[in-house]
């Protein structure tokens, strides 16, 4: 009977472990409401496909990483750590040709399409939670920093129609929202995938008119933000010119 009660005690505490966005400290935020490699795999799932964060978080709250990772390596939430798998995204690499979801449209969209623009894309694990909803914020709020033809992308392994309910509420979105929900090809074609889990790491990718990378962050810390102001200075300089030596800038 003890071991029972002391069963669910631990249980409890877990639950509303998880549940928390009440810490004040910036890199204790829980966006993705689990840790993946503490409460497993099935768990995790439910939990970042399913769980929209009750209020927005000031996004001055949440730290900016400047660091970064290799595609394919490992990544951590409050410290647990996450393998990232696929093929890893190096910088002077082109985009691979993937067919993914225009969220706003329900068509699909090929990558291919994005060629002859200078691009930035915003790759969030779950649109819906404080983290995520901060980082891509920051995107459309971009509009006044950026050039207009500099093409803006978020991208998420979120189902359509949550993605599109996002960017229905940004109003007048100039934003690309693209799904990876089905078959989660672009985190197994960039190493960006979660191993054992339906989302994608963090990170920020920008590419030149001719599709290759020229700047790429993968946010060691997922609930921390990327350092979006480097990336728009990126794409601003990539878009004053027609083409870069090879290597980042």
């Amino acid at each position: 009977m003890f071991k029972n009660a002391l069963a669910v005690v631990l249980s409890y505490a877990l639950f509303t472990g998880c549940k928390s966005h009440t810490d004040p400290q910036p890199t204790q935020i829980n966006t993705e409401k689990t840790d993946v490699g503490t409460v497993g795999d099935s768990v995790a799932k439910q939990d970042i496909a399913t769980t929209a964060a009750s209020g927005s978080k000031d996004a001055s709250q949440i730290s900016v990483s400047r660091a970064s990772v290799p595609p394919a390596t490992l990544i951590t939430q409050k410290g647990v750590p996450l393998k990232l798998v696929g093929a890893p995204l190096a910088i002077g690499d082109s985009l691979p040709e993937l067919n993914l979801t225009d969220a706003q449209t329900g068509e699909v969209f090929n990558t291919r399409s994005l060629v002859g623009k200078v691009v930035l894309i915003s790759a969030v694990p779950a649109v819906n939670t404080p983290v995520c909803s901060a980082q891509s914020q920051a995107l459309e709020n971009s509009g006044d920093t950026l050039p207009p033809d500099i093409v803006r992308v978020t991208l998420s392994r979120d189902p359509i129609l949550s993605l599109a309910d996002f960017a229905q509420n940004q109003g007048n979105s100039h934003v690309l929202y693209l799904s990876d929900h089905e078959k989660g090809v672009f985190g197994m074609a960039t190493g960006l995938g979660v191993d054992g889990a339906d989302i994608i790491a963090r990170a920020v990718i920008v590419m030149d008119r001719s599709g290759v990378v020229r700047h790429l962050q993968v946010v060691p810390e997922i609930t921390q933000l990327p350092d979006m102001a480097r990336a728009f200075q990126v794409a601003r300089d990539l878009n004053t010119v027609s083409t870069f030596a090879d290597g980042p800038i």
